[in-house]
């Protein structure tokens, strides 16, 4: 289900990102990986906002809306429990 954010990708922004969030790219994608199951809002403050940025969550069908919380990335998933994503320990939204 998240390989895509795995295998040869590269690390995204080397700074340090905040605790259970791992950042990759691929192929001009970013993948926000989180272990915390993203429920209401989730912010990534190391990406930043831009007006034509897409977004999905890998493994799931819902609908995510992409918004600009102080100039960085924040995202709201249609999702209400664990079982709605295909992935059991990690949670991957492609944004692009």
């Amino acid at each position: 289900t998240n390989g895509e954010a795995i295998y040869e990708s590269e690390v995204y922004n080397k700074k340090s990102a905040s605790e259970g969030v791992y950042y990759t790219t691929r192929d001009g994608h970013i993948y926000a990986i989180t272990e915390k199951f993203p429920s209401k809002e989730t912010l990534f403050p190391e990406i930043e906002y831009k007006d034509d940025l897409k977004v999905s969550l890998l493994g799931s069908n819902a609908d995510v809306e992409i918004f600009n919380r102080d100039g960085r990335v924040g995202l709201r998933a249609d999702i209400c429990a664990p079982e709605d994503v295909d992935s059991e320990h990690l949670y991957v939204f492609k944004i692009s």
